[in-house]
Order: structure tokens, then sequence, then C-alpha cells
């Protein structure tokens, strides 16, 4: 908050590496909409060599990114966006109908559960054509291999601050980001998708 008034934005070091903080909500809005294109390091570690899944939209850099984006593109253009929907609602559906129940029981909610269980959802019929149902079976395999994808740190918090600092030396080193169990289920699910 202290910044915000000193102007748009300010650099800082992150350890040994030079950042940028933006704090003029209008910069932001150009930055991520408009001008994207020319910002598209994130600074995430990845191993594509050893990790592939970790090789994603949101941690790969540069050329590698760009490529990506434009392979991704047209799985999001109008028409394909618009198949979607009928997934979306009926997925919506659900997530209304179970917040509906949760609420009445007069129970606390944790919503970032519910969010989680919604993306999983619509992702697993979108882009896997499976129907998770993940409110109704909240431990069915592709969530609980979801769940443990993100929330399952492989490393403890001083091996995932030398990879941020060192990415160069963890990618020599081989060292994966991603948890094997579940990253396994995630790359026999891509497999069985595409020999579909």
């Amino acid at each position: 908050n202290q910044m915000k008034n000193q102007g748009r934005f300010f650099g800082l070091y992150f350890f040994l590496q030079p950042l940028v903080m933006i704090t003029d909500l209008d910069l932001i809005k150009t930055i991520f909409i408009t001008d994207f294109t020319y910002f598209p390091d994130r600074g995430v570690y990845h191993n594509f060599k050893d990790d592939p899944l970790s090789a994603h939209l949101f941690s790969l850099e540069g050329n590698k990114w760009r490529s990506l984006r434009a392979r991704l593109t047209p799985t999001f253009t109008l028409g394909k966006m618009k198949m979607m929907f009928p997934t979306l609602k009926a997925v919506g559906d659900n997530l209304s109908e179970y917040l509906s129940k949760s609420v009445g029981s007069g129970t606390e909610l944790e919503l970032k559960d519910y969010m989680v269980r919604f993306t999983m959802d619509v992702v697993g019929n979108c882009a896997f054509g499976i129907e998770c149902n993940s409110f109704l079976e909240p431990n069915s395999e592709f969530r609980m291999c979801g769940k443990e994808f993100f929330d399952s740190p492989r490393h403890s918090t001083m091996m995932r601050l030398f990879l941020r600092l060192f990415p160069e030396l963890g990618q020599k080193l081989r060292i994966k980001w991603l948890n094997d169990h579940a990253a396994g289920f995630f790359y026999k699910l891509v497999r069985d998708t595409i020999d579909y």
C-alpha cells in the first residue's frame, strides 16, 4: 500500500532476480489483456524434458510460450466455447444444487473446495470426456489425483525457493516439480484420450 502513492509501478529484487511490481489497476489490465504477448515470462519453474506436465501455458516462457499459445488458441474459438456451454451449465447446476443443500444444513462452507470441484468437473468433461461428478463422488480418482496434483507439493519450501531462484540448475539436476502418482494418472489420461 505504501508504494501505490509513489507511482504506477516499482522495481524490487527477489533475492537475485529483478522484478517489476505494478500498482496501477489500469496498467495491470493493459498488460494482461492488450499487451500480454509482450509479457510471456512468469518466472515459474518447469522442466519439459523430465516433467512435461510442469511445462504448461502458465509456466513456459518466450518462444515456447508463444508456440503453445498459438496451438491452444483455436481450442477457445467462439464456436467451440458455445459447444462447451451446456457442460458449463450442467456443472454449474450441480454446484448450485450442492451449495443449496450445504447452506441448508447450516455447516460452514469452504468455497475453494467447491470451486476446485467445479473446475475439475468442467475440465474433466470438456478436455477428457469424463463425467467426474465430484459433488456426488468427492473421492473419485480424477478428483483425488487433481487435488494431489495441485495441493501436495513434491518438495519442501526451501527446495521450491531454490527452484524459483535457480531454474536452470534445477533442470540440469533433472528435478521434477510434480508428484509422480498424479502426473502418471494424467499422462495416462492424455494418452488414452489421444488414442480414443
